[in-house]
């Protein structure tokens, strides 16, 4: 997966993450403890977990696509699904994290 500027930041919105895009690099960073960090919630276990918890995202299978859902204002649902990756579950569960925490940003 290579997220748009637009993606990365409209994710970072939803999980309320202030930082910026590196157009260099074409990498999303934020300041922890004093530290630029690249934030990869696409493809990095511990930054997809974060953002889950943060969204309350639930992750299922559907047959051959990873589902992604949360709850957002109202009561409007926003779901997602990403196409299974063969031999990579967890790749296909972190992007379908990634997409619906999209959408949420794109709703705030």
């Amino acid at each position: 997966m290579n997220p748009t500027r637009e993606q990365m930041e409209l994710a970072a919105k939803a999980a309320g993450i202030k930082g910026w895009w590196n157009d260099a690099l074409g990498e999303y960073y934020y300041k922890r403890s004093g530290l630029s960090r690249r934030w990869l919630p696409y493809d990095d276990g511990n930054d997809s977990q974060k953002l889950q918890a943060k969204l309350r995202i639930d992750v299922s299978w559907e047959t051959e696509f990873a589902h992604a859902e949360t709850w957002h204002g109202d009561h409007s649902q926003l779901v997602t699904f990403n196409p299974a990756i063969p031999d990579d579950d967890l790749r296909a569960m972190r992007e379908a994290i990634f997409l619906v925490a999209v959408e949420v940003g794109r709703a705030i």
